[in-house]
């Protein structure tokens, strides 16, 4: 399983420039807890979140009011690529407090992951797994040919692969299943 499986995408962002007003109302109405800032060309600057906001609520506090997203963001020009893995998710989400992740494209947005989208698609029942990696499996070549074990997301691939690129393509189809935290494969 990679951020690309389980990525919201299209990504909802904010801009600097955009009032604190409307960056709350976004965020509230959404039911996200936080966002990607991005320039005008797309690029990853900061990310914004409940904290930020409501620190900037002139009812909350004593300082003057804060007018847009700049003021208030957290500067960030790093993420995950679409490539990384379940176990890469969680080291970032835990290891730097994040509640959501952005996934990047060179410098551009192309989707966020946060803490619920990875324990909803690491919770997902054996069965369920399963039967999306057998569905998988017989659009590509059919279930007859492969023998699959599943324990706690870890999954066995047995089977006669024809070459290096079906390798590839199995270990491929199987990983991308939500819930699929590693494969291995065994020639038989």
């Amino acid at each position: 399983m990679r951020a690309r499986d389980i990525m919201s995408s299209p990504v909802v962002v904010v801009t600097p420039d955009m009032p604190v007003h409307e960056a709350t109302a976004l965020l509230a109405g959404r039911g996200f807890t936080s966002l990607p800032v991005v320039d005008k060309d797309g690029n990853l600057v900061g990310v914004v979140g409940e904290h930020e906001l409501m620190r900037a609520q002139p009812s909350l506090r004593d300082r003057p009011v804060v007018s847009t997203v700049e003021s208030v963001m957290r500067p960030c020009t790093t993420g995950v690529n679409a490539a990384s893995t379940a176990a890469q998710l969680a080291a970032v989400l835990a290891e730097e407090g994040r509640r959501s992740v952005p996934v990047l494209q060179g410098s551009q947005v192309i989707g966020v992951v946060t803490r619920r989208d990875l324990l909803k698609a690491l919770s997902r029942a054996d069965w369920a797994i399963m039967s999306d990696i057998r569905e998988r499996l017989s659009v590509y070549r059919g279930v007859e040919g492969w023998v699959v074990e599943l324990h706690d997301g870890v999954v066995g691939v047995e089977g006669d692969f024809d070459n290096v690129a079906e390798r590839a393509m199995v270990a491929g189809l199987v990983e991308s299943v939500p819930g699929v935290t590693s494969v291995s494969l065994v020639e038989r």
